[in-house]
């Protein structure tokens, strides 16, 4: 099933094709919405809000874009796995800075 949480992606390479994974039940994914594989970064915007770094599926990370937790659709099951990696990887989601994963790290987005 396809149960992955979609966003708005602001790219200059608009897709429009069928989803791609084979256990997905959409015939056509609309063009302007795309699938979040993961986050792989938080970082603190305002008092209370965050942007997101999202893994776009079937995108390299070098492709991942910033989302404020606001556009992400109902990502709750995603949050929660990032919060989960990042306790994984033992880093204090308490901090209000920048949150990187081992992921992001490697690809140089902790710049």
């Amino acid at each position: 099933m396809c149960d992955s949480p979609t966003a708005k992606r602001k790219t200059l390479h608009n897709r429009n094709e069928k989803c791609a994974r084979p256990d997905c039940l959409h015939a056509h994914v609309d063009a302007q919405k795309y699938m979040i594989e993961r986050l792989v970064d938080r970082k603190p915007i305002g008092e209370a809000g965050y942007l997101f770094l999202v893994k776009w599926e079937g995108y390299p990370i070098t492709q991942a874009t910033w989302i404020p937790d606001g556009n992400m659709g109902d990502a709750t099951q995603t949050v929660v796995q990032f919060a989960a990696d990042a306790r994984a990887g033992g880093i204090d989601l308490g901090t209000r800075g920048a949150i990187f994963l081992e992921e992001a790290k490697v690809d140089g987005w902790d710049v």
